[in-house]
């Protein structure tokens, strides 16, 4: 009897010490404010985490994406991060517990060095928000800034030339802000 209960204790010793070995060790991980300039219209500072070790840059979803001004709704664990990419028809799911994106109704499983959710806070890997969304960073480790392109009109660029387009449009009026 005791044999059998030391088997076991010992089989699930082993279990947790695999389990553990399969948790991000966040001691590598080094926060910082990255300074990403946007389109060269925008510039504006987010925090950001980057992986000593894998040398891994990682951007906080939402963060990023309610400055973009990209659709997003998430739920209170921000357990499941939703919304749409410039229409209704490009919508996209970040489900943190299954490590899953959903992008146009197609669904990819994101390794544990491209998804992390570290004290709340949702964060993908850069190389995840290039394939995925189709945000192209180019990270700057001495500055600590990106440059932030991306192959369709951001939402926040497009903001911005309207709002420079109606105050050229007042200047030429003569049109005054009260």
């Amino acid at each position: 009897m005791q044999r059998i209960v030391i088997v076991i204790l010992f089989a699930l010793s082993l279990i947790v010490g695999v389990a553990q070995n399969r948790t991000i060790n966040t001691d590598n991980y080094d926060a910082f404010t990255l300074a990403v300039n946007v389109q060269a219209v925008d510039l504006k500072n987010i925090n950001a985490i980057y992986d000593d070790n894998q040398e891994i840059l990682y951007l906080p979803v939402i963060e990023l994406f309610d400055y973009l001004k990209i659709n997003i709704d998430k739920t209170q664990a921000n357990s499941l991060i939703s919304g749409f990419l410039l229409t209704e028809r490009n919508k996209y799911t970040i489900n943190t517990q299954a490590n899953t994106v959903t992008v146009n109704n197609q669904t990819q499983t994101l390794s544990n060095i491209d998804l992390i959710n570290k004290d709340g806070v949702v964060y993908l890997s850069k190389s995840a928000l290039e394939s995925l969304f189709g945000l192209k960073f180019d990270f700057n480790f001495r500055s600590l800034s990106a440059k932030l392109d991306a192959d369709f009109e951001l939402p926040i660029v497009r903001q911005i030339k309207l709002e420079n387009a109606r105050n050229n449009l007042k200047k030429l009026t003569g049109e005054t802000n009260y």
